[in-house]
């Protein structure tokens, strides 16, 4: 149960914030975002009650991990082969060598298991944040406060996004048919672009489903009004290769959504955010990007000394930067990573207009290769790579009528996340 003193939120100007978050809390139902069970008011006290998350958050999963992050690739550096004394005898030397490089091999192979175990945490949890920062735009709702303390692990081991707080609830979203491009520059139309392009591709017709993505598009019917394809050329066709010709993406996205709120934490800001020019939901992708890296390599990636040196990162000209590839990386490590990169890189990117999923949402960043061979659609029904075994209890502690009477106090802290 979530409880919020409604006085300490009334002297700070905030509890607007906390009727959104009732608000949004009301219209979710996704399984990987929190079900509202009821909600009341007692005293100066506002209290939602939702599903309790015995697996704690992906910050302290993180932490038990090894090298504290989730690691798409990893190589280990192995001490040089030791000198042996002279006075070992030829064969003793070479037995020695041998049981070196058999323990050499087992080393190996168990970090290869391990290599492929995380690469799968990585996959696994970054694939369920993006399903449901999909479906929360898709109801008109941008998250603004993605990081991985407010990633919940279920009973399960999936996951719950947790405090909507920061969010920003959105006018109704019109679902939009988009036309997109051939692969071979061949599409119908002046809307045949490149899928990354930094302009958005106007939208055709409205249709109902944000669920068309990848092979069911292929699926689709035709638009009214669309450019009729040639019956010569589609008689001597594939039907695959004819589907193909006239490829479609329904788009549910608030990308007209606009607040100059500064608001979130300081190292996730978006820079659209900080400069105060307005944003969207494109600030959404942006934190998936920093919530991966953080994942990845255990820090974020334009962390400062300071929060101001942070924020003068952020809005620097530089790009991110990653850590070199390790040299000893098997080619499968090396690509799993670089497709990573790849990731981050486009979700990090500074201009709100050329960020992966800004303007055709969701569908983007679910068809890039990192997420290659993820079912989308059975996400849900995939065991999650880790499933907490015990719930540790503790017993909170127990406040007495007076103080629970007792009008808000303002404290003084030295710190804060927000602002």
């Amino acid at each position: 149960m979530k409880v919020v003193d409604k006085d300490a939120l009334a002297f700070r100007k905030k509890l607007r914030r906390a009727e959104v978050e009732r608000e949004i809390l009301r219209a979710l139902d996704h399984p990987f975002l929190p079900t509202l069970y009821a909600d009341f008011e007692a005293s100066h006290y506002a209290c939602l009650v939702m599903e309790f998350c015995p697996g704690g958050d992906l910050h302290v999963a993180r932490q038990r991990q090894p090298r504290r992050r989730f690691s798409v690739a990893s190589a280990r550096s192995f001490e040089k082969e030791p000198t042996w004394a002279n006075d070992l005898s030829c064969a003793r030397m070479h037995a020695w060598r041998h049981a070196y490089y058999l323990l050499y091999l087992c080393v190996a192979l168990a970090e290869l298991i391990e290599i492929d175990r995380r690469i799968m945490n990585g996959r696994f949890y970054a694939a369920e944040t993006v399903l449901a920062l999909e479906y929360l735009h898709m109801m008109g709702v941008v998250y603004r406060d993605l990081k991985p303390e407010n990633v919940l692990v279920r009973a399960d081991g999936h996951i719950m996004l947790s405090d909507f707080d920061l969010s920003l609830k959105c006018d109704d979203v019109v679902p939009k048919l988009l036309r997109q491009p051939r692969g071979d520059g061949a599409g119908a139309g002046p809307s045949s672009t490149n899928d990354h392009s930094s302009s958005c591709v106007p939208p055709i017709q409205p249709v109902l489903s944000c669920l068309f993505n990848g092979v069911t598009r292929k699926r689709l019917l035709p638009m009214p009004g669309a450019a009729a394809v040639d019956a010569d050329a589609a008689e001597h066709s594939e039907p695959e290769q004819t589907s193909e010709s006239d490829p479609a993406e329904v788009v549910v996205e608030p990308v007209a959504a606009r607040s100059r709120s500064f608001v979130g934490t300081h190292e996730y800001l978006a820079p659209e955010v900080i400069s105060g020019q307005g944003h969207g939901s494109a600030v959404d992708w942006w934190t998936l990007g920093v919530f991966m890296y953080e994942m990845v390599y255990g820090q974020t990636p334009f962390k400062g000394a300071t929060n101001e040196e942070t924020l003068a990162n952020i809005v620097g000209k530089r790009p991110v930067a990653f850590p070199r590839v390790p040299s000893s990386a098997s080619c499968g490590e090396r690509e799993e990573l670089l497709r990573a990169q790849d990731l981050m890189a486009r979700l990090l990117a500074k201009c709100p207009g050329k960020r992966l999923g800004s303007c055709t949402g969701s569908g983007e960043v679910k068809r890039h290769a990192f997420f290659r061979g993820v079912n989308w659609a059975l996400v849900r029904s995939v065991r999650p790579p880790e499933v907490p075994v015990r719930v540790a209890r503790s017993k909170a502690k127990t406040m007495s009528r007076k103080e629970r009477q007792e009008p808000y106090k303002q404290q003084h802290e030295d710190h804060f996340d927000y602002f």
